[in-house]
């Protein structure tokens, strides 16, 4: 079974330059997805959802919890078994610059 990775995860076909969030590992797919720094210039590293002004979205997530709601995420998208999209998310999330 192929490993679930920043390079694969929710990879569309319109997607121009591939950059992945750092904190949860989605695709940003265009400049409206990125989050913002506290000047409020695009993040180079997080989406929206994650980061804005310069700060985490969620700042008291762990990465259990977000390991856990990425697994939502891949088992949605990727139709595979709930156990197989934890696994994949527990070798995913950990590696994201925001965990290491």
């Amino acid at each position: 079974m192929r490993l679930i990775n920043a390079e694969s995860f929710l990879k569309p076909k319109e997607a121009v330059k591939e950059v992945y969030c750092q904190s949860c590992g989605t695709l940003v797919y265009g400049p409206n997805d990125y989050g913002t720094e506290i000047d409020r210039s695009k993040s180079k590293d997080y989406c929206k959802y994650c980061y804005q002004r310069g700060e985490f979205t969620q700042k008291q997530v762990t990465l259990e919890q977000m390991t856990r709601r990425c697994a939502g995420f891949i088992y949605a998208r990727m139709k595979v078994s709930k156990e197989e999209s934890q696994r994949q998310a527990q070798l995913l999330i950990p590696t994201l610059k925001r965990w290491r």
